[in-house]
């Protein structure tokens, strides 16, 4: 009876039982058990693209004009905001009618 610990060989050529912050890719490991090899595949995704809601309140005369940036789809932790006029924050107030997001 074969004692010996299992071995890995994954296709990226590491010899660890798991892998962490693989990019985006196809990739198979071979799991060797008492002389006995298990393959399997997988596949990475890239990550998942940002999708915000816009609320647009748009200018009118004399009237400002406001955009507010919510509901992030797809983030993990803190969000950051970098408008085209050196703003940051989530939200604008008293805009004129102009282009603030590109």
């Amino acid at each position: 009876q074969n004692l010996s610990a299992p071995t890995y060989g994954w296709s990226s050529r590491e010899p660890d039982a798991s892998l962490t912050d693989l990019p985006p890719g196809n990739y198979t490991v071979t799991v060797t058990d008492g002389g006995v090899p298990y393959f399997a595949t997988g596949r990475v995704m890239g990550k998942l693209p940002l999708i915000p809601e816009l609320i647009n309140n748009q200018a009118s005369p004399g009237q400002p004009g406001s955009i507010t940036i919510s509901n992030v789809q797809h983030a993990t932790g803190a969000l950051s905001y970098a408008w085209d006029d050196g703003a940051t924050g989530p939200q604008r107030l008293n805009l004129t009618a102009g282009i603030y997001i590109r």
